[in-house]
């Protein structure tokens, strides 16, 4: 440890009283405050856009602005400036001959290295310190999210600490700073463009692990606010690894300077040149078409001429391979070797290990990166082997983001598995799948005559997961609409329609049926029925049949606006939920640009499952508030599932004043429920043959929303989560 301190505290020195710490903090801080004025000028262009044209929609979002015009080119930074960096740390001891004696002194070749690196890493804290003036007036042009920002600073540092890591082997390779530079840069970016090399490669696997290996893709994950397990131990094992290769070359060539052998020979560039020409006899035999099954001549060219020259060193240097298989470099060299391959396969198995049991933190505000509730329930009831098949090609600019949204899917059930399929290369794979248009998505579930296949040409969560419905039900499930009272219309496009909550259903595998008169058939064909604002009571006889139904372990969700039939209202107080004659006043949204009629229900949400894992804001524009009967009716539980905020409540008598006040012992203090959720347990068990047990009957389900307009066209999608809400009381049901 000591040995360590004192290694950095040389090395911090050096850093002070040389140019070359100040030199690349002042050209970072330098092209970051150019491309952060050049992102706000930006920006501001936009929004005086929005504001002239307010058809031209608003400007675009400040958190993925400032992530894709200033946190991504602080890597390119990195890229050139990180080689300058650390181009010195080994290579200017060479130079100056004074290697010999630092590693030969008491501290370990293990502390000489941390300490170089932590103090290099030190100076990149010192840059990305001084840039964060960035982030504070971006936050005052907007609100930026700070789940993002911190995972961006981290994964910024991560980088860094992997690019010194790279650039500390390389300098360790010569004694020519210049040419550590070089040889640096060249590797990181070799590690750049790695994606677009693999778009080529025709083997899958092979692919993968290319893809893998480029540092890009993991920084992005990171940027984005989205921290996968994946992506640390990816950071943490390239810090590892080059450390590592740094180390076991300074040992080896410690020894070799001890050990008396005489001047290296240049025919070692005979083997060098053979090498080459074989690995791009195979990098092309990788990237050529598969129909091109047999070698041409000058790709065999390549393979014979470089095992001519490999075969030519060995005749010309087997003298003194001889005796150097006798020297202790070889021994160190060997044992070098060794370590080296066994720690590759350490940090390829904990690569693998990770990406099998990878675990995501979704840090951003609102839960971009985690999938909705109901389609993490629908992936986790995958029983038998499922699979994605993605036929789209490697340059599709889409398919990142597509991979990305995959990926949720694929972590949450070891049964469903994802493919990447370009349909250019792999055209008989494609007409397997009966495929004839790009970015189609084939789901597979089942193998033989068991098994189901559907197919989709979007991307959306919504449609993904509804298309895994599809394939994972062996019947299809009904939500029926009752209709004839003035309910919500399902087929309307108007703003108060549910034309947008019915593709919404019809998206998570439902049929859609609308029941006006509840004839012989009744509710049998209905999974669920929705009764979504009703203007006039339901007949006596309708509401009996529902009665029936529910206590027979029907299920129902039912939507009571401020001025509700009273019919409606006595009915559901016989199942322990009492609607209030009233209407909520939220002065708080009104303070946002909205009207105190429209109640913004926000979290943290109270621990039921339909409201629990909802990430932002809920929208009831005009609701009412419900409450629990104490005693609840026999055979019912009831439960609340969403309550208004503490500064809201309930008005009784809106219309006698000019400005809503609340009023104590009138109106209704908040918190104040806005959905109550009902189990019906029928006193009556079910037929039994004679001497049977009685068998148990499901219990029925009933949720009642003081709100039937939250779920309208206008309301569903806008700056809420209303549809999550919607679908998840189904998914409850």
């Amino acid at each position: 440890m000591r040995g360590f301190l004192a290694v950095f505290k040389k090395e911090v020195r050096t850093y002070l009283f040389s140019p070359s710490a100040y030199v690349f903090i002042a050209s970072f801080l330098a092209l970051v405050g150019f491309f952060y004025s050049e992102t706000v000028e930006l920006y501001a262009r936009e929004y005086l856009m929005s504001q002239q044209n307010p058809f031209a929609g608003g400007p675009s979002d400040i958190n993925e602005f400032f992530r894709i015009s200033v946190i991504q080119f602080m890597v390119t930074f990195f890229l050139f400036l990180m080689p300058l960096l650390t181009m010195r740390l080994i290579a200017a001891e060479k130079k100056a001959k004074t290697d010999e004696l630092l590693f030969t002194s008491p501290v370990s070749t293990a502390s000489v290295l941390l300490g170089k690196f932590a103090a290099a890493l030190m100076v990149v804290v010192v840059s990305l310190g001084l840039t964060l003036y960035v982030p504070y007036f971006a936050g005052k042009i907007a609100p930026l999210d700070m789940g993002p920002l911190v995972a961006s600073y981290l994964s910024l540092l991560g980088l860094g600490g992997c690019f010194i890591a790279l650039g500390l082997f390389a300098s360790a390779l010569t004694d020519d700073q210049i040419i550590a530079a070089v040889v640096s840069f060249v590797g990181l970016l070799v590690l750049m463009i790695l994606p677009f090399m693999a778009s080529s490669v025709e083997n899958e696997t092979l692919r993968a692990v290319l893809e893998y290996m480029a540092y890009q893709d993991h920084f992005d994950q990171l940027t984005k606010g989205l921290i996968e397990l994946r992506d640390v131990v990816y950071i943490a094992s390239f810090m590892v690894l080059f450390l590592f290769l740094a180390h076991e070359y300074l040992v080896v060539g410690q020894s070799r300077s001890q050990s008396a052998q005489d001047a290296p020979s240049s025919r070692w560039i005979l083997a060098a040149i053979g090498m080459v020409l074989i690995v791009v006899f195979f990098a092309v035999q990788s990237i050529i078409p598969a129909t091109e099954l047999e070698p041409q001549s000058w790709q065999k060219g390549l393979w014979i001429g470089g095992a001519a020259l490999i075969a030519a060193y060995f005749a010309l240097e087997w003298e003194r391979m001889v005796h150097a298989v006798k020297t202790r470099s070889f021994v160190f060299a060997s044992l070098a070797s060794v370590q080296v391959i066994v720690v590759v396969g350490i940090i390829g198995g904990a690569n693998w290990m990770a990406n099998r049991r990878n675990v995501k933190w979704d840090l951003t505000d609102v839960g971009l990166y985690t999938l909705a509730p109901q389609s993490v329930k629908i992936v986790q009831g995958l029983d038998e082997p499922t699979e994605i098949a993605v036929f789209m090609r490697d340059t599709e600019p889409t398919r990142a983001q597509l991979r990305d949204v995959l990926r949720l899917y694929e972590a949450e059930n070891e049964n469903l598995k994802v493919r990447f399929i370009d349909p250019d290369k792999n055209p008989i794979e494609a007409r397997d799948y009966k495929v004839d248009l790009y970015n189609t998505l084939v789901f597979t579930r089942g193998e033989g005559e068991n098994q189901q296949r559907t197919r989709i040409n979007s991307q959306s969560e919504e449609d993904i997961t509804a298309a895994l419905i599809k394939i994972s039900r062996d019947e299809r499930r009904s939500v029926c609409f009752m209709s004839g009272h003035g309910e919500k219309d399902v087929m309307s496009e108007e703003v108060a329609g549910y034309d947008f909550a019915r593709k919404s259903v019809e998206g998570q595998g439902y049929e859609i049926r609308s029941v006006d008169q509840l004839g012989d058939e009744g509710l049998a064909p209905c999974t669920v029925l929705i009764i979504a604002g009703p203007q006039r009571d339901p007949l006596p006889g309708e509401l009996k049949k529902v009665d029936q139904w529910l206590r027979s372990g029907g299920q129902a969700i039912v939507m009571v606006d401020p001025t509700p039939s009273a019919g409606l209202t006595d009915w559901l107080a016989g199942y322990g939920v009492e609607v209030r004659d009233d209407v909520v006043v939220d002065v708080a949204a009104a303070l946002l640009g909205s009207n105190y009629l429209t109640t913004l229900a926000t979290p943290p949400f109270l621990p039921h499952q339909i409201v629990r894992d909802l990430p932002g804001q809920l929208v009831f524009p005009g609701a009412r508030t419900l409450n629990r009967v104490e005693p609840a009716p026999e055979g019912m539980k009831t439960q609340v599932v969403l309550n208004t905020r503490e500064d809201v409540w309930g008005e009784v008598d809106l219309a006698s004043e000019e400005s809503p006040e609340f009023v104590e012992g009138r109106d209704h203090e908040g918190p104040q429920a806005l959905a109550i959720a009902v189990e019906i347990s029928s006193p009556e068990p079910a037929e039994a043959g004679e001497g049977d047990a009685p068998a148990e009957k499901k219990p029925g389900r009933l949720l009642v929303i003081g709100d039937s307009d939250f779920a309208n066209n206008q309301f569903i999608y806008t700056g809420s989560f209303n549809s999550d809400f919607f679908l998840n009381s189904i998914s409850w049901l």
